[in-house]
């Protein structure tokens, strides 16, 4: 029988091949590398072969050392003896290393219980932490969180509606400008004039109708007095003399914002109009004199001038309108019936202490502390360089008028008499005469104290008199100004207002003016004021009149409260009789007060 062939394919062989090769290849890795493996024990492990090993050892010693105590060794015996003691110090060179080892797995176990003692001590923070978030967390309350954010939300909104009138407000700022008015006048005597500004607000930069209608701007209020001072604005009084051009008296309105669009009427006051400021001066009385005002606008573009007389015939003056524009500041041309409205809207507006009230306490500490420093100049100036002024005398003349005036003591008319009394004369007037002699001086003492003059003033007038400041008929003249002159007696009902006519019948040419009455029966009241109470004075008050009764009466037809209070004083002296009184409230046309 012939053997079965066994044929391999050539595939098979390569594979057999590279098997073979690989594994030889390890093999040699192995015999290379076992001497470099280390085998990864246990520290109990390893303790338990270091054990063994000190206890083989210790065992082969016992042997060894028992059979050095027989002492008989051949030589078979001591190479086998010898060979022990080798194996044995191996066994202890295996245990200094397994000891080694253990040493070192010992230090490695107490650093990592170090790191698990940090890791626990962080983690036990950390839980801490925790639990007082969770208990946080516990105790948190979603609905007043829930208001709490609703509430901000609020607060956010309105203060991002605030920041968006902010921006609109400094947008429209943005244009804005200051607005100056400056009043001047000279040489006026006593006179108080004040500057009244009312404004009207333009809308987006636009003017609006000139005269306030449904839905229009209306204009900021004025008064018939100082009128106070709006925020945004400034106003202040300064007074200056000079030698040539003679006494100054200013005053500047300040507008800090004038947007293009704005509107302002401006209006001038003689608040004091009813004192005697000229008695001294030999000028034209109150009610025929005037003062010259001079008005300069300025915008920082455009600069407007505006002359203007007021006094007792015109003691409330519309002066003029103008208009800010983007470019410039421009006046406005008002129309006669336009005029009217801007008029009546002062004499319409309140009336206040210094020019309604003038015995006021207020109105007496206005008054004076306006005139303090004008007195105080005044009283300083001399005829000549050479002739010098005692400043002590002066303070204390103008304390004691001070104290006078302030203490009711004696008016504002007295007061205006008695400061011209020793002023030195005008430049260019007669200033040199023969000095009084002792007789003549004698008896203007007397005159003067009868008068009621302060001391100090009493003194320093005669003292400048002896110096030849006047001559002999101004000295006269001087006395006789500040005589006492027979006054009506009041009503029992109030004030009569008897003292100055001439400031109502001023009144009746404005109302004239805006065609509040004709000018025929303008004329017929004008008679009416006039008239004077009778001498003696009425023991009582005329039967069914009642001051205050009248008073609402004629303001409600339209009448400023001044001219009201007048007709209801010389009502209540018996003046003006009850029937005249009546005809003439039938025909005024009147209007109906604001």
């Amino acid at each position: 029988m012939k053997r079965r062939r066994h044929q391999s394919d050539t595939s098979e062989v390569a594979l057999m091949a590279v098997m073979t090769k690989a594994m030889g290849a390890f093999l040699i890795l192995m015999v290379f590398a076992m001497q470099y493996y280390i085998p990864d024990f246990t520290a109990e492990q390893i303790a338990a072969i270091v054990n063994r090993s000190i206890s083989g050892v210790r065992q082969d010693l016992a042997s060894a050392v028992e059979r050095m105590k027989r002492g008989d060794f051949t030589k078979e015996e001591l190479e086998e003896l010898q060979r022990q003691i080798d194996v044995a110090l191996a066994k202890l060179s295996q245990a200094e290393s397994d000891i080694a080892r253990l040493q070192t797995r010992l230090d490695q176990s107490v650093s990592q219980l170090k790191r698990i003692e940090g890791d626990r001590a962080r983690l036990e923070a950390e839980g801490q932490s925790l639990r007082a978030e969770i208990a946080r967390l516990r105790a948190f309350d979603p609905s007043a969180m829930q208001a709490a954010i609703e509430r901000l939300t609020g607060e956010l909104s309105d203060k991002l509606a605030e920041v968006e009138a902010l921006k609109n407000q400094l947008h429209k700022l943005s244009g804005a400008r200051a607005l100056s008015i400056h009043m001047q006048y000279q040489n006026c005597g006593d006179k108080i004039i004040a500057l009244a500004v009312a404004r009207q607000d333009g809308r987006d930069g636009k003017s609006t109708s000139l005269i306030p209608v449904d839905g229009s701007t209306a204009y900021t209020p004025v008064g018939r007095s100082f009128t106070s001072t709006p925020e945004g604005t400034n106003s202040y009084f300064t007074f200056l003399a000079d030698p040539v051009y003679g006494e100054e008296v200013s005053q500047v309105w300040l507008a800090h914002r004038a947007l293009p669009g704005d509107t302002y009427a401006i209006y001038l006051n003689d608040l004091n109009r009813a004192m005697e400021q000229q008695a001294n001066t030999q000028g034209p009385s109150i009610e025929e004199s005037s003062c010259h005002v001079r008005l300069s606008i300025y915008d920082g573009k455009t600069n407007l001038n505006l002359d203007q007389s007021i006094g007792a015939t015109n003691p409330f003056a519309f002066g003029k309108a103008v208009r800010v524009t983007q470019d410039a500041l421009v006046p406005v041309n008002t129309s006669s019936s336009e005029a009217q409205w801007f008029q009546r809207n002062l004499l319409e507006a309140p009336c206040k202490a210094l020019t309604c009230d003038p015995n006021s306490q207020e109105a007496r500490k206005t008054v004076f502390g306006l005139l303090e420093g004008i007195y105080q100049y005044r009283l300083s100036r001399t005829p000549t360089p050479r002739i010098q002024v005692d400043p002590n005398a002066v303070n204390q003349i103008v304390d004691d008028l001070k104290t006078g005036f302030l203490s009711g003591q004696f008016t504002q008319n007295s007061l205006s008499r008695f400061a011209a009394l020793a002023i030195a004369p005008p430049a260019g007037s007669v200033t040199s005469g023969a000095a009084p002699g002792a007789d003549i001086i004698a008896e203007a003492r007397k005159r003067l104290a009868d008068a009621d003059i302060p001391l100090s003033l009493q003194r320093e007038f005669l003292t400048r008199a002896s110096q030849g400041w006047w001559s002999t008929d101004e000295f006269e003249r001087r006395i006789q100004s500040v005589a006492k002159t027979t006054a009506s007696a009041p009503s029992p009902s109030g004030p009569t207002s008897v003292e100055n006519p001439g400031r109502v019948i001023a009144l009746l040419r404005t109302l004239t003016d805006t065609g509040f009455m004709t000018p025929d029966v303008a004329a017929r009241w004008s008679v009416l004021v006039k008239q004077m109470p009778p001498s003696p004075p009425a023991a009582s008050v005329p039967t069914g009149l009642n001051r205050n009764e009248i008073i609402a009466q004629m303001t409600n037809k339209g009448f400023p409260p001044e001219f009201a209070s007048f007709v209801a004083g010389r009502m209540m002296s018996g003046a003006i009789k009850l029937d005249d009184y009546i005809y003439a409230m039938k025909v005024t046309k009147g209007n109906t007060p604001r």
